[in-house]
């Protein structure tokens, strides 16, 4: 809507999804009788007021409006128990729902990409939020990195690795889908196409961290035969990556290659970059005001605000913005609880499928740990959404596989008194009967 019907009046929708947000919170407020866990009232006061005082701290030194106090606190702390709500509310069936409309969405999204990476610059399909083509990231000279429906392309190419981690969790739970076979298969195949010509190394990397995870998934997996069903699957789907980018699209491998080259000799390889974006932070301790440069000031959104364009103010990767913004003391902290929710999810599904068998969270979790240490969370504003939402696809992947596990054991006893009774479950007591 931004990008392309309403793109006179583009700006304020920036923040469309806040009053839907705020909606979910107030129904569930509601559902809970306005009974919410303590702990969780406690961990939001806490945030709520180290970022307060920190703020206060800084109007002291710092000539910012609210509005920039505004954006910060929004981006580091109002979606961050939408993740909780979703793992107290949702059901196994509820995400399962959730994974047939994606899978649905990514035939446009990956036709809307696929077109964009082929056309002009300047045509429509390529439009950002502005007229101006200056500011059109591309692959190589000419060739767009496709913006899909986002305003943005590294939300285009982290919404395609994520494509492909839901993909990867449908083709496990293929008989629990209610999606016919042809409209699957098309699917699977946008989300590859749109991968394989997003011109991002974030793609990459992502993806590469979602088949690590998932390998290491199958070898630990409890249900024999599962390791070798699930290593062939990993192993197909590299391959079709493989074939579609080599033999359908092979302008994306030509493009990709040179823009790999390039990137290698500004900045190094891609696991060097990657590590860099996470101790870069180091550097900045020392020259960083102890109550920081200014809550919400580095983001997109606050750039916007303070000084009329989009570019850096601060620094580009995350965690060293986080200190930046926040101060050393705040900065850390943040930082922090941030690695230790990282650490927290992937204990998480890790048990679960050392219990189950259900990689799901697993495969998700490979997703979600790129963007908790090195991806703009707290910054962008697409990916402040986005990556809080699949923290909450975690927790609820995590918590249906053990009760699906409990079910399963459940039907299994009911099984075992049907087959001694071999007489139908007519004669069996009520009990089981409502079972």
């Amino acid at each position: 809507m931004r990008k392309w019907p309403l793109n006179s009046i583009q700006a304020p929708l920036v923040l469309l999804r806040d009053p839907l947000l705020l909606v979910i919170y107030f129904q569930y407020c509601m559902y809970k009788d306005w009974k919410i866990p303590l702990r969780a009232m406690t961990g939001i006061y806490l945030m709520l007021y180290f970022f307060i005082l920190t703020i206060f701290f800084q109007t002291t030194y710092l000539n910012f409006g609210v509005n920039i106090y505004a954006v910060g606190l929004r981006n580091y702390i109002l979606f961050v128990p939408l993740s909780f709500v979703m793992g107290d509310t949702f059901s196994r069936v509820d995400v399962n729902k959730f994974i047939v409309v994606f899978l649905y969405l990514t035939i446009p999204s990956g036709a809307v990409a696929v077109v964009q990476f082929y056309s002009p610059i300047d045509s429509v399909i390529n439009k950002g939020i502005g007229d101006d083509t200056d500011f059109i990231m591309q692959v190589v000279t000419g060739i767009v990195r496709p913006y899909g429906f986002f305003t943005f392309p590294h939300a285009q190419a982290s919404y395609a690795a994520l494509s492909l981690a839901i993909a990867l969790i449908a083709l496990e739970r293929r008989s629990e889908l209610n999606i016919s076979t042809p409209l699957f298969t098309m699917s699977l195949l946008a989300v590859g196409s749109m991968g394989v010509v997003s011109g991002a190394r974030t793609y990459f990397l992502g993806i590469g961290m979602i088949f690590i995870v998932y390998t290491f998934g199958a070898i630990t997996s409890p249900r024999p035969g599962v390791a070798a069903k699930r290593g062939l699957l990993m192993v197909t789907a590299a391959l079709t990556l493989g074939v579609l980018m080599v033999f359908v699209f092979p302008q994306a491998l030509s493009t990709m290659t040179e823009r790999q080259l390039a990137a290698e000799d500004a900045e190094g390889s891609t696991a060097m970059r990657a590590i860099y974006m996470t101790t870069e932070m180091a550097s900045v301790f020392g020259d960083t005001p102890i109550f920081g440069r200014g809550i919400g000031f580095g983001t997109n959104a606050g750039a916007y605000l303070s000084t009329g364009s989009t570019e850096w103010t601060l620094a580009e990767y995350e965690f060293t913005r986080i200190i930046q913004e926040c101060g050393p003391i705040l900065g850390s902290l943040v930082v922090g609880l941030r690695v230790t929710l990282a650490v927290w999810l992937g204990v998480i599904s890790l048990r679960a499928n050392l219990r189950t068998g259900d990689i799901s969270s697993l495969v998700m979790f490979g997703y979600i740990l790129p963007l908790l240490f090195i991806d703009q969370m707290s910054g962008q504003n697409t990916l402040v959404s986005l990556g809080w939402f699949v923290v909450g696809l975690v927790i609820v992947l995590e918590k249906t596989s053990v009760e699906t596990l409990f079910a399963d054991k459940k039907m299994t006893n009911v099984k075992k008194l049907f087959n001694r009774n071999n007489r139908g479950f007519l004669n069996y007591p009520k009990k089981h009967i409502q079972l």
